[in-house]
């Protein structure tokens, strides 16, 4: 019975722990990084790479890239991700955050009308008439 107690008490004690890392990446700035990968997953999925190796790499690629501008290490990127899965509260007003910023990027991409592009390929001047010129 004081086993369960105690192991009642720790588990408790364990999950209600709100220690953040000492180099924790805020969340107004994870949500720019993270609205940024989303968009590189979007981007290499639609690059329609039947090999997933190949689709893998470089998707790690860009998002090394991507850290690198934000200079942030994988490490620490990993780390914060790992904080913030374990904490739904702050993922949550991330991912608020990233939902933003996605829409706010979406606004700013120029949408096609229809018919605005037509398939008609423009008069070729280089083409000549056969009819109108005589063989040597």
């Amino acid at each position: 019975m004081r086993f369960r107690i105690i192991l009642l008490v720790f588990a408790l004690c364990a999950c209600s722990s709100d220690d953040k890392p000492k180099d924790l990446i805020a969340e107004d700035k994870m949500a720019v990084i993270l609205s940024d990968i989303h968009i590189l997953e979007s981007q290499v999925n639609d690059m329609h790479i039947s090999n997933t190796d190949s689709a893998l790499f470089i998707y790690q690629k860009l998002k090394g890239k991507t850290l690198k501008k934000y200079n942030i290490d994988t490490a620490n990127f990993n780390m914060s991700l790992r904080y913030y899965i374990a904490n739904p509260a702050s993922l949550k007003n991330v991912y608020v955050d990233v939902k933003k910023l996605l829409e706010e990027k979406k606004k700013k991409i120029p949408t096609i009308k229809a018919g605005q592009y037509s398939r008609k390929q423009p008069a070729d001047s280089t083409k000549r008439d056969s009819a109108r010129h005589k063989l040597p």
